[in-house]
């Protein structure tokens, strides 16, 4: 067979139409007569059909090259050269695909990815070429694996073209460098990668399985969730099965004692290896029980996903017990205190006043969206042409799927009763209208509805302008204001409910401008249960813990 110059091992397949210059081009000095057969079996395919091949192969493996599909030394084929379809589509012609696309919102320096790789019925063998196409035009690229790909599947069973595979559990991120330096890349942005681009669910790949990459650095912090029952708490847990430094370890909920974590939440067997404990069991924790409770001693993180006016009956004893311990309060009983820091951090100074906060008052999900809509108009950046007119109020008419009610059965949360239904209620003092008004030290209103769909909030915000610029400066000054921020997406068509449904980011757009009056309409969307809660959360414990990405188990929306 033909040998590989660099491992002295026989090459199984050798495509001419993508692997003849690279091959004429080695140096055969003393051994001018490879070069010679490989001429000579080039001369060979060129003259006969497409389909055919040359094997090269010993006498005593000629009956296993011949009758098996083994092969026994180099098959040499015709082929076809890999051509670029669009920008960065790789199409070997009728045999296999792949894209590979950049995300800019996975950080500088960071790689871009195989999105997808197939290969037809007849295709299968011939993906190395197509790798050897995006490795001559990409220095360096990575892929993901996780429990939902398919075995077979050519992204699953292409380790070997990696130097290096992080891997955990069953899910993983691969890629090469092609001996070039990666800037910008090291293992929290392969976590990121991972978090971006894998299956849902997927674990994070956490450990490198090659020398020369470091595993995660910084401690594993332990956690202890108060309230899990609801659907914050659910979607809370679920993140921390991606989070690199984070593991729960003590879970409260009366509703739900004696029965394990992973199974009131659906979870794969692997998220014990990845942030919950296979082993876990709800308990039914009252305030008392934090001070005698030995595991709770040693939790490093407490969060709070209570009902509005409880957490103050944990907290007290927890100050008592374990003073040293982060709390985040998913609730809003402290969102109206400045002993607490309020975690809103794409408002601009807001990282801060959280970095290091041993107390941290998660925003509500409706002031989220609404304050997203109203901080580039209400508290501008210097030289923003964007201004409130004097003496003007906000309006926010808001509407909200019915997770945003609770579990408790209530007519909000009724599908019955809100099927081919809007409903009001609070239109005037509603709590967020309260919280908006206090963080963003100006007066608004606010009109909140409960709609027949699950989760997601839909925000029609109205704002009245002084001397009000065109539409277009409009779109940039937000764009200026969340630059850099991948949770917060600005677009100038109007964003909608069901695209952000199940999204981790805030979305804002559809800037309409009523120029002789100066009326500005925005619309922003939020997942209640993301971006509205657990991923703000998790967002607001990185940047107060000082991990090194503060977007560490978060999977962040493609650009």
């Amino acid at each position: 067979g033909w040998l590989d110059d660099e491992t002295n091992e026989i090459v199984s397949v050798v495509d001419l139409a993508n692997d003849y210059q690279d091959l004429a081009s080695l140096d055969y000095n003393g051994r001018q007569g490879t070069l010679l057969k490989l001429n000579e079996i080039k001369a060979i395919l060129d003259k006969i059909p497409e389909s055919s091949a040359v094997s090269i192969t010993s006498a005593g493996t000629m009956l296993q090259e011949l009758f098996t599909h083994k092969g026994a030394g180099t098959l040499f084929r015709k082929g076809q050269p890999v051509a670029k379809e669009s920008e960065g589509v790789f199409v070997y012609p009728n045999k296999a695909r792949a894209t590979v696309t950049s995300h800019p919102s996975l950080g500088a320096g960071l790689p871009p990815v195989v999105d997808s790789f197939e290969c037809s019925e007849t295709g299968v063998g011939y993906e190395d070429a197509v790798w050897k196409a995006i490795k001559n035009e990409h220095e360096s690229v990575a892929w993901t694996f996780g429990p939902n790909t398919p075995k077979d599947s050519v992204l699953a069973r292409s380790e070997d073209q990696a130097d290096v595979v992080l891997r955990k559990g069953r899910s993983g991120v691969a890629y090469f460098n092609s001996g070039h330096d990666l800037t910008g890349w090291n293992v929290d942005g392969a976590k990121r990668l991972l978090n971006s681009t894998a299956e849902p669910n997927a674990s994070v790949a956490s450990r490198a399985a090659s020398s020369g990459f470091a595993a995660p650095s910084g401690p594993t912090y332990k956690v202890g969730l108060l309230g899990a029952r609801g659907y914050v708490g659910r979607e809370f847990v679920k993140l921390l099965c991606n989070h690199p430094h984070m593991e729960l370890t003590v879970a409260s909920s009366r509703a739900l004692a004696g029965q394990r974590v992973i199974d009131c939440f659906n979870l794969d067997e692997s998220a014990a290896d990845s942030g919950v404990a296979a082993d876990l069991c709800f308990q039914a924790l009252e305030p008392e029980d934090l001070v005698k409770d030995p595991t709770s001693q040693e939790v490093d993180i407490w969060v709070l996903a209570l009902p509005n006016g409880l957490a103050p009956r944990f907290v007290d004893p927890l100050e008592r017990s374990n003073p040293n311990a982060v709390m985040i309060d998913l609730g809003a009983d402290y969102r109206f205190t400045d002993e607490w820091a309020y975690g809103l951090p794409e408002r601009h100074g807001a990282r801060e006043l959280i970095k290091g906060a041993k107390r941290i008052s998660n925003p509500g999900c409706y002031a989220t969206g609404a304050q997203a809509a109203l901080m580039p108009v209400l508290q501008p950046l210097d030289g923003s042409p964007l201004r409130l007119a004097q003496g003007m109020i906000p309006s926010v008419f808001g509407v909200s799927g019915y997770s945003g009610a609770g579990t408790n059965p209530s007519d909000k949360n009724d599908p019955e009763n809100l099927a081919d239904n809007l409903i009001p209620y609070s239109l005037v003092n509603h709590m967020h209208e309260r919280e908006c008004t206090r963080h963003l030290k100006s007066r608004i209103g606010f009109m909140p509805h409960v709609a027949s769909w699950f989760q997601g909030i839909h925000l029609t915000t109205t704002m009245h302008l002084d001397n009000a610029p065109d539409a277009d400066a409009i779109l940039e000054a937000y764009q200026k204001y969340y630059e850099g921020q991948p949770l917060v997406r600005v677009t100038a068509s109007a964003p909608s409910v069901k695209e952000n449904m199940l999204q981790h980011d805030v979305r804002v757009g559809g800037f309409t401008l009523d120029k002789d009056s100066g009326r500005l309409v925005v619309i922003s969307t939020i997942d209640n249960l993301l971006k509205g809660a657990a991923t703000q959360a998790v967002q607001n414990l990185n940047i107060a813990l000082g991990v090194q990405d503060e977007y560490a188990g978060i999977p962040l929306p493609k650009a």
